[in-house]
């Protein structure tokens, strides 16, 4: 049973990845085609997974750059007065703050948990990543390993342990990013339903003052109508017709 190992460094994510890897040549004595099968079969996987890190590198970089606070102006206190009207705007205002100092308190709280979020998920493929690289060693041993002959044997022992850890690795980073989903979902709730708090204050702010003051009233129209300072009036005489008579005067022929 023979068993030799290279150790290949890894640079990610500013931290050195060390990997043990099957020797060349041993690698070589399996043949070509099935090398190149498995090659192929790796590296479309690594392909994926890369893609997978990539965006979640990108996502994090947006998420931290969206998080400039912009927080919904509170405004001034308004003045306080025994009138009816400016009490009940004095506390319509006052609801209105606090509810837009919780809007501000869950969204700064959202954005915490949603640049977390995304640093959970490149840290998990990362993770995956090792994963992968470490599962191809293993496989690669046991290609090895078919290829030898009579009951020589290839000892893989060190590479499946490797894997062992890289997966101990994935699992907690993978347990890390479900815990910071589920703050970002619980942060959002909460974003939401402060949200929905103003909305309905502003929604159901106070109704304007009825008030029984006519001392903004228009003045009313006291002239008496046309109709009401003009009459027909029929005269007996035949000779006369009918005069239009205006302030009690007759209009003779």
């Amino acid at each position: 049973m023979r068993a030799f190992f290279v150790l290949l460094v890894l640079t990610a994510v500013g931290c050195a990845k060390s990997y043990v890897l099957v020797p060349d040549n041993e690698w070589k004595t399996v043949p070509d085609a099935e090398r190149a099968q498995l090659d192929r079969e790796h590296a479309a996987e690594v392909a994926k997974a890369d893609a997978e890190r990539t965006a979640a590198r990108v996502a994090l970089t947006n998420a931290r750059a969206a998080a400039t606070p912009k927080p919904m102006q509170v405004g001034p206190a308004p003045a306080a007065s025994g009138d009816e009207w400016a009490t009940a705007m004095a506390q319509y205002e006052q609801n209105r703050r606090a509810a837009i100092t919780s809007v501000n308190a869950a969204t700064a709280e959202w954005q915490r948990a949603r640049i977390a979020f995304y640093e959970r998920r490149v840290e998990l493929a990362d993770a995956n990543v090792e994963v992968l690289q470490s599962a191809y060693e293993v496989t690669r041993a046991k290609a090895v390993d078919r290829h030898r002959l009579g009951f020589d044997t290839y000892d893989a022992a060190e590479f499946r342990g490797q894997l062992a850890n890289t997966q101990e690795r994935w699992y907690a980073a993978e347990t890390r990013a479900t815990a910071a989903r589920e703050a970002l979902a619980s942060a959002t709730a909460k974003l939401a339903a402060a949200k929905d708090t103003y909305a309905s204050i502003v929604r159901g702010g106070p109704n304007a003052p009825r008030s029984d003051d006519k001392s903004m009233q228009l003045a009313s129209w006291k002239d008496q109508p046309l109709r009401a300072r003009t009459s027909w009036r029929e005269r007996t005489s035949a000779k006369s017709g009918r005069y239009l008579t205006l302030g009690g005067r007759v209009a003779r022929k």
